[in-house]
């Protein structure tokens, strides 16, 4: 617990990791149930949550209960047996002490292009599975991702002479979390939401959970790490809500002088109202219907047939014990 005491420098790093987790969690699920595999919300987040819990305890600073890619290793065959064996393999790599000598066999620059793949093969499944108007979230979310590996491996001398690519640097997990949000309900037209997000990112970075260098103390208006005054906790803060602020005026707009007509209609192109949020189904109530049978089209080619029929009969079964409740009523 004395420990608790000495977690300030470091709040920045842990709490957007630890959120990030949590939705990387999510978007795991997510991709799964889009390959036909609707997995246990509540179980999969708490497993997570325990497992990682134990490996904290037996040094491992990685979750390693949930990881991403479930459609890919589905289309190479990989099942249960996949996790088991490679934890097992790891277990006895770990416990012989030859991990040193296995990774000196294999030079760092060979092992650079099978990540650079296997990340193509990760944004080529988010592209695939998302509204190609949202395209442009995802490039734009590397930008933080970009900007923390620049800085990491060519931090400066001077952090002050870059405190820009600083700020954009720290907290990246969540920094591109909250963007890639207000930027995709930005792109819909849901302007609430958009002013939700630019209020949350106001308060990470407000306490300098993002863009600073460290929790904020008395550097509220003077920047932490390398950052100077203009990019301070105070002028992101200000910057996020004048953000909102815009949000909340396009969307007072939106609900007082909408388009009055429809696409297609005489006149719309000179009907100069402001158009309606959009809004899909499958994604607005995706929680909703979460169990439904999956869309022919949206699950990994094969298994599409065998999801539906699953689905389909599953929801039969809950149909018919609605109607036994209600004979027996």
């Amino acid at each position: 617990i004395e420990g608790f005491s000495k977690l300030g420098p470091y709040i920045g790093t842990v709490l957007p990791f630890s959120i990030a987790a949590s939705f990387g969690d999510m978007m795991c699920l997510v991709s799964a149930r889009k390959a036909g595999e609707p997995f246990p919300i509540t179980e999969t987040m708490v497993v997570d949550g325990i497992g990682t819990l134990i490996g904290a305890i037996l040094g491992s600073p990685f979750g390693t209960v949930v990881y991403i890619g479930h459609p890919v290793h589905k289309k190479v065959g990989a099942r249960t047996g996949y996790s088991i064996m490679n934890g097992a393999i790891y277990l006895i790599l770990c416990l012989s002490g030859i991990i040193p000598s296995v990774l000196s066999l294999f030079p760092t620059i060979a092992i650079g292009p099978i990540i650079f793949i296997f990340g193509i093969m990760i944004c080529e499944e988010c592209t695939n599975h998302i509204a190609l108007r949202h395209h442009s979230a995802i490039f734009f979310g590397i930008f933080f991702g970009t900007c923390d590996y620049i800085y990491t491996n060519w931090q400066p001398a001077t952090a002050a002479a870059t405190a820009g690519q600083l700020a954009m640097s720290r907290g990246s997990a969540l920094a591109c979390m909250l963007w890639c949000s207000i930027i995709v309900y930005t792109i819909d037209r849901r302007w609430l939401r958009a002013a939700f997000f630019c209020v949350v990112s106001s308060f990470f970075a407000g306490i300098g959970i993002i863009h600073q260098a460290e929790a904020v103390g008395d550097e509220f208006m003077k920047g932490t790490g390398g950052n100077i005054d203009t990019t301070s906790p105070f002028r992101f803060m200000m910057g996020y809500l004048s953000l909102a602020g815009v949000c909340g005026i396009y969307h007072i707009l939106q609900v007082t002088m909408p388009k009055k007509l429809s696409p297609g209609e005489e006149g719309y192109e000179n009907d100069h109202g402001y158009l309606p949020p959009i809004e899909e189904a499958g994604v607005d109530d995706m929680f909703d219907t979460w169990w439904d049978p999956i869309t022919m089209g949206s699950a990994v080619e094969g298994d599409a047939e065998a999801n539906y029929d699953m689905g389909k009969k599953l929801k039969e079964e809950d149909s018919d014990e609605e109607d036994g409740i209600e004979a027996s009523g």
